[in-house]
């Protein structure tokens, strides 16, 4: 029986006040999953909204990030995980986290 390993790629790029991020599943071409950003770092109401794959949001919810390193620490959660969101579970799970 052979088995089959589906990688996926996470982009991030960290903005002066937002973190945004794509989560790809490899392939030729590779194929967009998830979506996102974490906006107004630093300031009262950061967001953090996730979208599907067309781009439609899915998901938003209010976080509280004073700085770079907190965002990225309600964005990875310790609920939450790269498997929870390659699987499509990420909706409960960021809701969660």
């Amino acid at each position: 029986m052979t088995t089959t390993i589906q990688t996926s790629v996470l982009t991030i790029n960290g903005g002066s006040s937002s973190i945004k991020f794509v989560l790809y599943q490899t392939g030729e071409p590779p194929k967009r999953t998830l979506s996102g950003k974490v906006d107004r770092i630093g300031l009262s109401g950061t967001n953090l909204t996730f979208h599907d794959p067309t781009g439609k949001p899915q998901n938003s919810r209010n976080i509280a990030a004073a700085d770079h390193k907190s965002a990225a620490k309600s964005l990875i959660g310790s609920k939450s995980s790269l498997a929870s969101l390659r699987s499509g579970r990420w909706g409960t799970a960021w809701c969660t986290a």
